[in-house]
Formats: structure tokens, C-alpha cells, sequence
């Protein structure tokens, strides 16, 4: 055989080895409806379930500004207070993969808690250079190599575990160890209600790329390096074909137990309107993006044509901003075709929701007309085990009593401030009003206005999305002539408007106008 004949074979053999490397690695994009969103949008098709046709569980809630840790069985819904946890201010709720144990953050004192369902044998989860403000975030680590372990946020950029054995009447707390170190290159946002979701070797939330020093928001995944025995760093974490490195945003992130399926709400800039929920009005779920997987465009196929599900919150409120009807604090259940979120906002409709996502049936699980501000749900169903949920069990200890709250002091507190206008500016409608804030840590707030000097607010015309001030200091909008209020148009011309900065997960994180200004009418 002559060296041309070689030199051929060789070319097209390594032609046909190329293609059939693409065709293996590469993700099957999906063939797109007539409208133009995938085939697995759950747009039309959503419908409301009744909760008693539910399998039997129980979940879990914090309820916004009250203190303690909430609970009630699927169905039929009777609250009660977890005992033991009224001196907390209790965030990111977890349960243990057997049902029986809750672990949160307490707000109030920085700490992490762990408690049984019905109240017993509270503990307090020892944890491991934390810096000052942390840990901010935990939970239940799923399926860890090393056995039950519960992570938690110790600083913006590490990620720490701890062994924790159950199988007693008292928990019993062993190694802990750095599970993520995201070095200078990124940073986990520490917010709690972003979530962040550890299962097997996977780590889901928004792990944002730094910039020259600049923050981009956006979710990330990452893949800890030996079966999750490792530590993940800047080299595991997924990266995108041809980034333009845009925010994206991204919140409540959740994995389902089995880490075979990931769900949030989507952010911006992502995803194709209006196939996408945006305005916080559904969720979507992807598989997870392993290190090794082949690089796709975040912007345009990863909701588009690699994802598993789009789900649109019931009709009545897909149309309303996310002001009005805000769909999220999504939780996996041990069940992979079920997860739990919660609805608030200004139409006083708050309530807890389960979706049977696969089947897109929302199923109200707390009344609407009790209006129950849920920050965070839980949820656990009983599939091959089943223990007793008491309303009135275990007696409380006296011992701890709530930290009486003061603003000055609180470590989360971002200290919000708006500079301009800050009282006395006069400006004309159809002109563009910038309104300048700031904020002394990482945070994520709404803006209002309001134009009866503070009796009623609205949102900020054209702003469609929550703000950080460490990164977006300065909001341009264009004065329009009137607002609707959600009953009728107000006009904003006006001597007595004020702005007002609150902050997304808790509202009593909030500054506003010093005194009034003016919106005059076109001259």
C-alpha cells in the first residue's frame, strides 16, 4: 500500500471517528413546537389539583419577619410550630432523607440547627472558620460518598461539610472538611433565598464568575472532583460555549435527591420569551452540567434545547410581574416528580404550592385566603416509612429565648440607602429620572415609587427584575404619564412621590426618599 493510500485511509477514518465522537457527546436539540418553544413548555396545559388526592407527607415552612419553623401535614393543612425553634429566625429548611430531622440556618444568631420534626433533641451544628455574616446557607448534603453530611456556606467562595450520624435519639457530629474552594475566580451569592443544592458530586446555584473584579450573576454548576471526595475548585465549574459572560441571575435552586434533575427560576437572558418564565411566574429543569460535559450556548440552547421541562405557574397569574405573583423557593421532595415552592406578593395570594411537574398540576397546599407569607418550603412524603407528625409534642425549652432584633447590629443587614432623589428634585414626565442607591454588601432589592407620599407604592416603571446595588448603583426609567396600580391608571404627576429601595428576602431591610419630590406634566 503506498503512502497515499495510507495517508487517505488514514484521513477519512479519522473523519468518520471525529463525527461519531460529535454524534456521542453532543446533546439531541428537540424539535420546537409551532409557537416556537420546545415540546416539554407547560404553558396551556397547567392545571390545579386538590391536595387531598396528594400522598401522604408533611411539609415544612418559614413564614417572612416571624419567628420559628412551621410544619403541617400535606393534607388535611393544620399549622403548627415546630417547638424548640420560636427563638429562631429560621432559614433554608432542609429534611433528612429519612424524614425525621430538619436542619436551618438561624438568622438571628448565625448558626446552624438540627431538631427532630416534632421538636426533640435540638442541636447545634458545630461549624469551621466561618466568616463574620456566615454561614448563610445550609442543608443536607444528598447522596455523599462520605455518608449523611450537612453543607454550609462559610464564606463567599468556600463551601464546607460536616459527617453527621442519626441512627441515635442524638445527633453525632465528626469530620468536617472544605468541599468547594472557589478561590479569586468566583463566588457563591449569599443569599439564602438564591439556594444553593449539593447532591453526590454536584453543586448547583449561583456560582458566579469574577471579572476584573466585577461580579456576574448567574447559576453555575460544579462538579467536585472525585466522586465528591475532593475539593471543587475554578477548573469544575461548567463552562459555556462562546460566553459573553452576561448576568443572568437565577433563584431557588434546587437538585432533586437522586441529582438527576436540576430546577430554578431562570433569571434574564436566558431562555426564549415567551417560552420562558422570566418574571419569577414558573420554573425550568435541566440535567446537571458536569466539568466534562460538551460546552453549549447558555443564552440560546440551554432552556431552548437541552433542558427537560419549562413550567408556567397557574394561568390566572402568568401575566402578572413578578411584583404581583412571585413563584419560587422551590424545594425538591424525596419524590423526583414532585417539588414544593411558595407564592407572595402585592395580590395578598401567599400560599405554598406542590407541582406534580411532569404532569403540570399545581396543587395548593396552604388556604389563600389566610395569605401566609411562606419564604421557604420543605416537603417529604411517606413512601416506605411512616412516624407520627404531633401538632402539641415536645415540651420546649425555656432556656433560649428569641435575640431581641436590632438593625444596627444585624450582619445580613445590606443597609440600603437611596441618594437620589432624596427629596426637593422636580422632574417632568416623559423625561428619564435616574435613581441613584448603594448598599454596603452583596444584596438583592425592589425599588418603588410611590406617588401619594408613601400610603401606597408601585413598582418601578420598566424595572422587571430584583437589583444588587453593589453592581447596579444607578436605575434610568422614563416618567410615564400614569401607572396602573392593579385597579385602575394613577397618574404620577405629583408633589408628594418618594422612592423606596426593600430588600428581596427580607423587607425589613429598607430605606427611602428623605422627603418628597415632583413629577410636573409635559410642558
Amino acid at each position: 500500500m503506498n503512502k497515499f493510500k495510507v495517508g487517505r485511509f488514514h484521513f477519512y477514518f479519522m473523519l468518520i471517528l471525529s463525527n461519531l465522537l460529535i454524534l456521542l457527546c453532543d446533546p439531541s436539540p428537540v424539535e420546537h413546537r409551532q409557537d416556537g418553544c420546545p415540546p416539554y413548555t407547560h404553558k396551556e396545559d397547567v392545571t390545579q389539583g386538590d391536595p387531598a388526592t396528594l400522598p401522604d407527607g408533611y411539609f415544612i415552612y418559614t413564614v417572612n419577619t416571624i419567628p420559628g419553623l412551621f410544619k403541617s401535614k400535606i393534607h388535611p393543612y393544620v399549622q403548627a410550630i415546630i417547638p424548640n425553634t420560636q427563638a429562631d429566625r429560621p432559614q433554608s429548611p432542609s429534611i433528612s432523607d429519612n424524614g425525621k430531622w430538619v436542619c436551618y440556618v438561624d438568622g438571628s444568631r448565625y448558626r446552624i440547627c438540627l431538631v427532630d420534626i416534632n421538636g426533640y433533641n435540638k442541636t447545634i451544628v458545630p461549624l469551621t472558620n466561618t466568616a463574620s455574616g456566615y454561614p448563610t446557607v445550609a442543608g443536607f448534603y444528598r447522596n455523599s460518598p462520605m455518608g449523611t453530611e450537612i453543607f454550609y456556606l462559610a464564606s463567599s467562595t468556600v463551601l464546607r461539610s460536616i459527617k453527621v450520624d442519626l441512627s441515635g435519639e442524638k445527633p453525632a457530629f465528626s469530620t468536617d472538611r472544605i468541599i468547594v474552594d472557589l478561590e479569586d475566580k468566583f463566588v457563591f451569592d449569599p443569599d439564602f433565598y438564591l439556594q444553593i443544592s449539593v447532591v453526590k458530586d454536584q453543586v448547583f446555584g449561583e456560582i458566579c464568575p469574577l471579572i476584573n473584579g466585577e461580579i456576574v450573576s448567574r447559576t453555575g454548576y460544579l462538579t467536585i472532583p472525585d466522586g465528591g471526595r475532593g475539593i471543587g475548585g475554578p477548573a469544575d465549574v461548567y463552562k459555556w460555549r462562546d460566553d459573553a459572560l452576561l448576568t443572568t441571575r437565577g433563584c431557588g435552586h434546587t437538585q432533586s435527591h437522586d441529582g438527576s434533575l436540576c430546577l430554578e427560576n431562570p433569571g434574564f437572558n436566558v431562555g426564549r420569551h415567551p417560552c420562558t418564565p422570566h418574571s419569577h411566574n414558573g420554573f425550568y429543569i435541566s440535567p446537571f452540567r458536569r466539568v466534562t460535559d460538551p460546552p453549549i450556548d447558555l443564552f440560546t440552547e440551554h432552556i431552548d434545547k437541552y433542558s427537560i421541562s419549562i413550567n408556567w405557574c397557574p394561568i390566572e397569574f402568568q401575566n402578572l410581574t413578578q411584583w404581583d405573583a412571585d413563584f419560587w423557593g422551590w424545594d425538591f421532595s424525596n419524590r423526583n416528580d414532585y417539588v414544593i415552592g411558595r407564592q407572595m406578593g402585592n395580590l395578598n395570594k401567599s400560599c405554598a404550592w406542590m407541582i406534580d411537574w411532569p404532569k403540570s398540576i399545581w396543587y395548593r397546599l396552604t388556604p389563600v385566603e389566610k395569605n401566609i407569607n411562606i419564604v421557604q418550603p420543605s416537603a417529604f412524603f411517606f413512601q416506605n416509612s411512616v412516624f407520627d407528625i404531633y401538632n402539641n409534642q415536645a415540651i420546649t425549652d425555656t432556656s433560649e429565648k428569641p435575640v431581641p432584633y436590632d438593625l444596627s447590629t444585624d450582619l445580613y443587614n445590606p443597609r440600603y440607602k437611596v441618594i437620589k432623589p432624596n427629596g426637593g428634585e422636580v422632574f417632568t414626565v416623559g423625561e428619564q429620572c435616574t435613581v441613584w442607591i448603594s448598599a454596603a454588601k452583596e444584596a438583592n432589592a425592589n425599588i418603588n415609587i410611590s406617588y401619594d407620599r408613601g400610603i401606597s407604592w408601585n413598582q418601578l416603571p420598566g424595572l422587571d427584575h430584583s437589583v444588587n446595588p453593589m453592581r447596579d448603583s444607578l436605575i434610568i426609567f422614563t416618567i410615564p404619564d400614569s401607572v396602573f396600580d392593579g385597579e385602575m391608571m394613577v397618574s404620577t404627576v405629583s408633589n408628594q412621590c418618594l422612592i423606596q429601595i426593600f430588600d428581596y428576602g427580607n423587607s425589613s431591610y429598607r430605606d427611602k426618599s428623605d422627603s418628597t419630590f415632583s413629577i410636573v406634566s409635559r410642558k
